[in-house]
């Protein structure tokens, strides 16, 4: 019968054995390729009073390579233009109706972050109470 090796002593008496190995430790965070890239929607609502016919409602910055969208949540009934501007002139606009979703789109293809004013313009002169939504994606 042949006895177990022994196995050498470290100083206090501590017998040195195999060492297991721990599994390999898993990442806290989402790789870039998964993190999610839109922010949450920004809901508000914007007064166009009577007798005017264009208001600038908000003002936003959008960086580089993100697309900004534009939703017309309620407006009374009443369908209006909508669109996002800057200093250097209209992005774009569209004729929304109420509920009919993310209408308006710009990407901002700059080399920086751009700052954008969304408004709002109604050709017939009565006051329109509007909800609008907008999110950077």
């Amino acid at each position: 019968m042949r006895l177990p090796r022994r196995l050498p002593l470290l100083t206090g008496g501590l017998l040195l054995g195999p060492v297991a190995t721990a599994a390999p430790a898993v990442p806290t965070t989402a790789p870039a390729a998964t993190r999610a890239r839109a922010a949450a929607p920004v809901n508000f609502s914007c007064a166009l009073p009577k007798n005017t016919s264009a208001k600038n409602c908000r003002s936003f910055s959008v960086p580089r390579g993100r697309t900004v969208s534009v939703e017309l949540v309620s407006s009374g009934g009443k369908a209006l233009t909508v669109g996002l501007k800057n200093s250097s002139g209209n992005l774009a606009s569209k004729r929304v109706s109420p509920g009919s979703g993310y209408a308006v789109h710009w990407t901002n293809n700059a080399s920086g972050a751009r700052s954008v004013t969304l408004y709002i313009s109604e050709a017939r002169l009565v006051e329109v109470k509007a909800n609008l939504r907008y999110r950077i994606g």
